[in-house]
């Protein structure tokens, strides 16, 4: 089976905070490298109409794709699958207090992604466990809003109710 290949991106926007006032600093520093990310599309973004923001599992916006790779967000428009982990976290030290992120990017047939090391080769099983071991995720992970439930659960309730009257027509046709 071919491959597609995988594209490694340096994102941009990174010191900006998200338009919810989340701090994507603050999330690149909970990233580790190999971590999956989504994409979010920004149609009506008034810089960009291909604007395509990098979400970190956690859903907080890490930065955006560049302009030179919007084929990225054409691909996902014309309903290609995109899949994306971490690739790498810049900065953070004092030299260079301010974060970036590197993402490595396949469009198409999905398989799994593994970050690729400074020396170019796909990282190791052993390898991306020192790296995590190294800088281990926060110990508070960010709590969700209880506001934000319904917004995740509606499927759940969806799902629910169509069974609901599901069952009840059922109970209906057997009375008949």
């Amino acid at each position: 089976m071919d491959e597609e290949p995988a594209y490694l991106v340096g994102l941009v926007g990174e010191s900006h905070s998200n338009a919810d006032g989340s701090s994507r600093q603050a999330e690149l520093k909970r990233c580790i490298v190999g971590e999956p990310v989504g994409f979010s599309r920004e149609p009506h973004n008034p810089h960009d109409p291909l604007a395509l923001l990098v979400v970190s599992r956690r859903g907080v916006g890490l930065g955006y794709i560049p302009t030179r790779h919007s084929w990225i967000a054409e691909a996902m428009d014309d309903g290609e699958l995109v899949a994306g982990i971490v690739n790498s976290v810049t900065g953070g030290t004092r030299d260079k207090p301010t974060r970036g992120c590197v993402i490595r990017v396949r469009v198409g047939p999905l398989a799994p992604l593994v970050p690729i090391g400074p020396d170019g080769e796909s990282m190791s099983v052993v390898e991306l466990a020192r790296l995590r071991e190294a800088s281990p995720p926060t110990a508070n992970p960010p709590r969700r809003k209880a506001a934000d439930a319904p917004k995740r659960n509606w499927l759940a309730w969806v799902v629910l109710i169509f069974l609901a009257l599901l069952i009840f027509v059922g109970t209906q046709a057997r009375g008949k």
